[in-house]
């Protein structure tokens, strides 16, 4: 499965790609920390899977949602965040969000569901962790 991460975080993008790398069956196809680059590359890559903050130094998470969203193609979207009661409270950004994390507390669990996600063993409702 292809991943792309938008992560505004140096080093946690690298700890990011560092430990999915280590998770067979996997293949990163970019990384971005700017919504902009985020929505450009991943309408040409389109993978399978995107790992995405909602706080980026340019721009955000939710115009990266906005910018990819199409009929045709459906990502699976986890949202890794320091703030997911702000996103939960405003269940209009969950649109298409399929996991969210919090930073500081679903290291483990997120890693854990990409575990699952190359099995096929997860639900298609919202997983929050």
């Amino acid at each position: 499965m292809d991943i792309f991460i938008v992560e505004d975080s140096r080093l946690l993008k690298e700890k990011l790609v560092g430990l999915i790398k280590e998770i067979s069956g996997f293949n990163i196809v970019g990384t971005a920390s700017e919504s902009e680059d985020a929505v450009q590359a991943i309408s040409s890559k389109k993978p399978d899977i995107i790992i995405l903050d909602i706080r980026l130094k340019r721009g955000s998470g939710i115009e990266v949602l906005r910018g990819i969203r199409t009929s045709s193609y459906q990502p699976i979207v986890i949202v890794f965040t320091h703030y997911p009661g702000l996103v939960f409270r405003k269940k209009k950004l969950l649109d298409g969000v399929r996991f969210l994390f919090d930073k500081a507390t679903g290291f483990e669990n997120m890693l854990d569901t990409l575990k699952k996600l190359v099995h096929n063993d997860t639900s298609r409702r919202l997983a929050i962790g």
